[in-house]
């Protein structure tokens, strides 16, 4: 007899309700559920964070210009400027872009 005849095989499921595709179900919901809340949150701190963050970038680069034009020889200063109101950009964008995959529809596509 081979190997592969003595196997007992597993027994069929009946029509009962599997519990692994209720805790999945549960997972699912709370997971969606808990994005949503997040979601209204970060678009409610929007109206505060990507103005701020706009109106930060603009004042560095003015203050930049202003100091390549007045202080030309103190680059540290230069550089600051610069650096902030690159990262304040950079944040304003980073800030919609979780917006948008947190938002559960596909934007990216849509734009």
């Amino acid at each position: 007899m081979a190997e592969s005849d003595r196997r007992v095989a597993a027994p069929a499921k009946k029509g009962g309700i599997d519990g692994v595709a209720i805790a999945a179900a549960v997972l699912v919901g709370i997971f969606s559920v808990v994005r949503f809340a997040l979601f209204m949150v970060l678009l409610w701190l929007r109206m505060v964070v990507v103005p701020l963050c706009h109106a930060l970038s603009g004042l560095m680069l003015m203050c930049l210009l202003f100091s390549l034009w007045a202080f030309s020889d103190k680059t540290e200063m230069l550089w600051g400027f610069g650096i902030v109101g690159l990262v304040a950009l950079v944040i304003a964008w980073s800030y919609d872009g979780l917006l948008s995959l947190l938002s559960g529809e596909d934007i990216l596509r849509e734009l």
